[in-house]
Order: structure tokens, then C-alpha cells, then sequence
């Protein structure tokens, strides 16, 4: 007899019953999020256990948010396994299909006793993060809360001050609990502790990680949003901080350090793409040195992740990427802030693949503002970018045309 669990750590199992050795799943659900441009459904992950009681092997039908016989128009190429006899989960290739968002349909051979399946890598976050800690400790860092969540969770962050008068590198992971991106900034944090503190490697600059900004959504196994059902990445301005404490602390506290460079890590999980980063157009920026340092940076980041450099994934993505209620925008806009937005990893790498991409772009990073970047500060802007306005303003246009 075959039966659906969700009854353990970690679960994302909305309901599950077996019929005839075929298991019809839902997924753990968000609500959608109304995007600026687009909405954003995240019900993309699942994990979940599946009991077989008996003695032998069961072959078992997966059906996620569909029937047995509905249209898939995508491979699904894997998933994560645990036995309750192994302590880590294991890829395996396996020959299933997929409608995105949150449909899947795949078959298992279930041996006896319990096996734990998902789309995702499964991680212990508050293991990650405590690895961090000691990680940054050790290379000079001091902890810091920039305040509360929803829930009174603190917002942890980790500060290499080495003057205050420095400019500062502000790197930030955690907004999407399946995605695990925190293990970014546990690499950088590895760099961080090795490098020499008296070598003139990290003279120029304060660097901050912020490694779980949404605490509430990891304790909770969300999907994407915090307990009041918003997803902050793409909706980080236009809450009440009732609502989203989350965004305002993390907001006052880059009003006060004003970072000349920004950068936010998620993580493929299943899907069929590559790492990359999501370069935004260089000249959006209204100074001739931070289109200049833009670039470079985009195409060193392109580089690192074997990607061919261009300024845009598709011919629409600056609209949503460069939308007004993006951290990264308001950061353009009030600051003249250099960033890299939603770089992506791809977990089908394994933790290690991962950590080793993201410390060469850190190094690249360090390496071309040490080179031509130390001069540079905050613009208190105000929200003054013209050129920001013009460019989002005709890619919206052009947007909305093509979409009717």
C-alpha cells in the first residue's frame, strides 16, 4: 500500500491520495503576486514523502496539479531522492513531463519504507546560515539585526567594516526558500575568510551580506513570499511596513550604508536553463563611468557563467527586470548603484558547482571595481535618473503594444 506524507521537516505538500498506484498531488501553495508589469506565480516546487507499507518495489505514477493523461509540453529531466536509510538527498535522472507553472507527471519504483521526492535540493537553512556566521566571524565581521519580520525573526547582517568612510558591496540571498541561494553568500563568506586582511585586498571597501532576507518564508517552507503572502522580490516597494517589514528594514538600512554596488542570488532548481546573470542595460545609468563599470561587470559575469553577453535575455526582460518596485531599480535611481539583479545559479550543479561559480564572480567583481571602482559613491539621487524613466517608459510601451 502506497501512501502520500507531508507530516515531516521541510514539507511542500498541499494534499496527496493514491489511487490504483497512481498519487495525485498539490502542491503547497502562495498567493500570487500582482508584479508590475506581470504577476508572478511561484507554486513551482514540491516535496513531499510517499510510504510503500508493503515488502516488495511499487511502480507508482506521479500526477502534481494534473490528471494521468493531460498534455505536457516540457521534459522533466530529474529530481531529488532520499531513502529514510540515507541522509542525503540524490539526484536521479528520471523520464517525466511538465506544465509549467506547477504541473508534473513522472513515474518512481518506491522500495519499501519511505522515500523523500523533490524538485528541489532540500537544505538545512539554519545549518547554512549558522556556517555563515562562523565563516564571517572568522574573516573579521561583525553581526548585526537590521530588524524583524513579520513574525519577529531578525534580519541578520554581516558587515565587513574596514572604514566606515569606505564605500560598500551589498550582497543579499534568501528571498525564495526552495531556491536555497543562500549558499552564495556562505561562498562568499569562504573568499572573505581567506583572504588577508593585511594584503590591501578588501582596503577600498565595506562589504555586507545579508545572507536570509525572508526568515518567516524559510521557517514556513513558502513558496516564494513571506507570511503575509508577498513576494518582496518583485514587490519590494508599495507594501505598509505591516504588511512587509521585511522590505522596509532592508530599505533604511541600504538608505544608510548607500552601496555603490548591489547583487541578489536565487537558483534554478529544475528547470531546463543555464546559470547566468540578468544584465541589465548599462546605459541606464546617467553617468558615462557606471555605464562604463556596468558593462564590464555584466560581461565578466556572462563570462563566468560560459553565457554569451547581452543586455537582455529576451527583447522584453528590462521591462520586468527594471521595473520601479524592484530593489535594484530603487538603488539605480535614488543612488547610482551598479547592480547585478536575480543571478541565477542552477542547483542541478550540486552545493559545491554552485559555490565555486558564485566565488568567481565575487573575485571578478572585487577585482574590477578595486581597479576602477574605488572612487566611486553614493549620488543621492533622489529618484532624478531621466534616462532610467525614458528607456522604461519605451520598453513599457513597446510591451503593452505587443501584448494586445
Amino acid at each position: 500500500m502506497i501512501t502520500i506524507d507531508g507530516d515531516f521537516k521541510g514539507s511542500m505538500l498541499g494534499s496527496g491520495r493514491v489511487e490504483k498506484n497512481v498519487a495525485f498531488i498539490e502542491l503547497k501553495k502562495d498567493p500570487i503576486t500582482i508584479g508590475y508589469i506581470e504577476d508572478h506565480d511561484y507554486n513551482l516546487h514540491f516535496h513531499f514523502m510517499a510510504r510503500n507499507d508493503g515488502d516488495v518495489p511499487v511502480n507508482v505514477k506521479f500526477c502534481i496539479g494534473c490528471n494521468d493523461k493531460e498534455d505536457m509540453n516540457q521534459d522533466l529531466g530529474w529530481l531529488w531522492i532520499r531513502n529514510e536509510d540515507q541522509e542525503k538527498y540524490i539526484k536521479e535522472e528520471i523520464d517525466g513531463r511538465m506544465l509549467l507553472p506547477g504541473k508534473y507527471r513522472f513515474e518512481l519504483r518506491i522500495a519499501p519504507g519511505s522515500t523523500f521526492i523533490s524538485n528541489y535540493i532540500p537544505m538545512d537553512h539554519e545549518e547554512i546560515l549558522e556556517s555563515i556566521r562562523e565563516k564571517a566571524l572568522k574573516g573579521g565581521a561583525n553581526e548585526i539585526s537590521i530588524g524583524k519580520t513579520v513574525e519577529g525573526r531578525e534580519i541578520k547582517v554581516f558587515e565587513y567594516v574596514k572604514d566606515k568612510g569606505s564605500p560598500y558591496l551589498l550582497f543579499l540571498s534568501g528571498f525564495h526558500p526552495p531556491e536555497n541561494d543562500l549558499i552564495a553568500l556562505e561562498a562568499i563568506a569562504e573568499v572573505l575568510s581567506e583572504m588577508n586582511l593585511k594584503d590591501g585586498s578588501r582596503d577600498h571597501f565595506n562589504i555586507a551580506l545579508i545572507p536570509i532576507v525572508n526568515p518567516d518564508g524559510y521557517f514556513h517552507n513558502t513558496q516564494g513570499s513571506n507570511t503575509n503572502g508577498i513576494n518582496f522580490y518583485w514587490k519590494f516597494f508599495g507594501n505598509t511596513k505591516k504588511e512587509c517589514p521585511e522590505s522596509h528594514h532592508i530599505w533604511n538600512y541600504c538608505k544608510r550604508i548607500k552601496p555603490i554596488f548591489y547583487m541578489d542570488f536565487h537558483a534554478f532548481t529544475f528547470q531546463g536553463f543555464e546559470p547566468r546573470p540578468y544584465n541589465i542595460p548599462p546605459f541606464i545609468h546617467d553617468k558615462k563611468k557606471r555605464s562604463y563599470l556596468q558593462l564590464k561587470i555584466n560581461r565578466s559575469l556572462s563570462k563566468e557563467c560560459d553565457a554569451d553577453y547581452q543586455w537582455t535575455h529576451r527583447f522584453l526582460l528590462p521591462v520586468k527586470i527594471i521595473a520601479p518596485n524592484l530593489i535594484s531599480t530603487g538603488l539605480i535611481n535614488e543612488m547610482g548603484t551598479l547592480v547585478s539583479p536575480k543571478f541565477h545559479m542552477h542547483l542541478k550543479y550540486g552545493m559545491d558547482g554552485s559555490k565555486d561559480l558564485v566565488k568567481r564572480c565575487f573575485k571578478e567583481i572585487l577585482r574590477i571595481l578595486t581597479d576602477e571602482g574605488k572612487d566611486l559613491r553614493s549620488d543621492n539621487k533622489i529618484g532624478s535618473n531621466i534616462r532610467y524613466k525614458v528607456i522604461f517608459g519605451f520598453n513599457k510601451l513597446i510591451y503593452d503594444i505587443m501584448k494586445k
